[in-house]
């Protein structure tokens, strides 16, 4: 159970990073300009937000699941 306690928070780190960088990369000059003319985020910036949000979602339901069912695992 702590192994995947660890990988509940380990998903949910890389998916904070992930939007993170998805939203600094929306403020960036690169960004601005490409939204400028064709009215769209660069593809990088969109990936790393779809790639955090599932990643950090999935993550809390794993540390949670741990978390509600301690030791003893799943109720049946």
């Amino acid at each position: 159970m702590l192994a995947r306690r660890i990988l509940g928070i380990v998903l949910l780190v890389v998916g904070i990073a992930l939007m993170a960088m998805g939203m600094h990369g929306s403020g960036s000059i690169t960004t601005q300009i490409a939204n400028a003319f064709t009215g769209h985020q660069t593809d990088s910036t969109v990936w790393y937000i779809l790639t955090g949000v599932p990643l950090l979602i999935i993550g809390v339901g794993v540390t949670l699941d741990g978390f509600w069912h301690g030791r003893h695992g799943r109720v049946a």
